[in-house]
């Protein structure tokens, strides 16, 4: 699926995995989104879901896990998958 975007347009593409973390709050669902920092080299100050690259050797959920524990310190499960994408990163 990556090869699609191996181009002269997009030479290096990264698989990159976000997670959607949803929990019921006093009857109510509520989502996570985070903020990044100021200091960040993209989308400085900008509100996200967390998320981040997805090694060679990682699935998906494993890069889901890491990368919400890395970024919130929060520990999650997945339940199951919503959506997958491509980000198309320029350097």
């Amino acid at each position: 699926m990556l090869d699609v975007f191996q181009n002269q347009q997009y030479p290096k593409v990264m698989q990159v995995a976000r997670c959607f973390v949803q929990r019921e709050i006093d009857g109510k669902t509520k989502f996570l989104i985070i903020q990044r920092a100021d200091h960040e080299k993209h989308n400085a100050r900008k509100w996200e879901v967390p998320g981040g690259k997805v090694e060679n050797w990682q699935s998906f959920a494993d890069a889901q896990i890491q990368e919400t524990l890395q970024e919130t310190g929060l520990n999650i499960e997945i339940t199951y998958e919503l959506v997958c994408t491509i980000d198309k990163l320029l350097e």
